[in-house]
């Protein structure tokens, strides 16, 4: 009797709490290529590792649109953990077949939601735009660096709002919080601005076409940059998705764009997804280009198990701070994933 009524107690207590996750294993060949030598005098490098991550979701609605929700995981590049890291990155109690993954919150926010606004605050997921990367990452700008560094979240405040049938979404993220006033002896003060980017977008139709206009622009001290342009999802065509995008990006005196072509096509129990970028920022121009199928294993009510080789090649890009024309980046990976729901 005391087991049911715990069972029941603990059921009740969750019965407005949904939890859902994943879990990705991905073995990857990756060759570098320098045309100046590396951190470590290289010139080539090819190594083959094996990444692994989990995430667990959690979301609770408590009633008239109000909600949290959260992600944990990994605080690392896409979540990922190598195995057997070097001596230098082992953080392990022993050698370096005992290093784990930590956790955190990769999400952690609450608001408010209804049909004709919302606002929430704390780290929140961003739909994703190559408009983040030209951003909020300009010295790296392809092969996804927003989703990989951020892990596709952001700190701030976020929201929408409906005006005449048009949905005006919004955020303010918190990029740097500095110290805005200091005093010292004898009699010298110092001030500083605290760092944040205003982002807004807005999606509509145009005959067949479904365009979204992107705009940030960062608020505070010194050079900072203004990215704006545009995501066009073209019209499916013999089971082709297809989309294209282009930004700009400008600071005091350096200018930067950004353009991308996307196609995703059924195949089988599973899709190809292919994309290509051409990112420039003053004279230094690099390309970057991704292909990978994706077969799903097993689908069910509860999950779904998939695999997905993939293809990605960089060509040109930054050594540290200096750009390297002849530097070129070879990742054949095949990542297995498990999510339930």
């Amino acid at each position: 009797m005391k087991r049911l009524i715990f069972l029941l107690i603990v059921s009740l207590s969750f019965a407005a709490i949904e939890f859902s996750g994943d879990a990705r294993f991905r073995p990857r060949l990756d060759v570098q290529e320098y045309g100046i030598n590396d951190e470590d005098g290289n010139i080539k490098t090819s190594d083959l590792y094996y990444l692994y991550r989990a995430r667990i979701n959690m979301k609770a609605d408590i009633g008239d649109g109000w909600f949290f929700k959260s992600k944990l995981g990994t605080n690392s590049v896409a979540g990922m953990t190598k195995m057997g890291p070097s001596s230098d990155n082992n953080d392990g109690p022993g050698n370096s077949n005992s290093h784990r993954p930590t956790l955190s919150f990769l999400e952690l926010y609450y608001g408010y939601a209804k049909e004709d606004c919302g606002f929430w605050v704390g780290a929140f997921p961003l739909k994703y735009t190559p408009a983040l990367d030209l951003h909020f990452y300009s010295d790296k700008l392809v092969d996804i660096p927003f989703v990989l560094y951020n892990n596709s979240s952001i700190n701030g405040f976020a929201g929408y709002q409906v005006i005449k049938d048009k949905k005006i979404n919004w955020f303010l993220s918190v990029d740097l919080n500095n110290t805005n006033s200091a005093e010292s002896l004898p009699g010298n003060e110092t001030t500083e601005k605290d760092m944040y980017t205003l982002g807004l977008n807005s999606s509509f139709d145009v005959l067949n076409l479904t365009l979204t206009p992107n705009i940030l622009l960062a608020i505070g001290d010194g050079d900072l940059p203004t990215t704006y342009g545009l995501d066009i999802d073209l019209p499916e065509l013999s089971d082709i998705s297809s989309s294209i995008s282009y930004h700009m990006t400008n600071y005091d005196a350096t200018d930067g764009d950004h353009f991308r072509v996307k196609m995703t096509k059924p195949v089988g129990k599973g899709s190809m997804k292919f994309f290509y970028d051409i990112a420039n920022m003053e004279d230094d121009s690099m390309s970057y280009m991704w292909l990978s199928y994706t077969h799903t294993c097993y689908k069910g009510d509860a999950g779904t198990v998939t695999i997905s080789p993939t293809y990605r090649y960089q060509d040109g890009g930054y050594i540290g701070e200096t750009f390297d024309k002849d530097y070129n980046r070879i990742k054949f990976e095949i990542t297995t994933e498990i999510k339930f729901f």
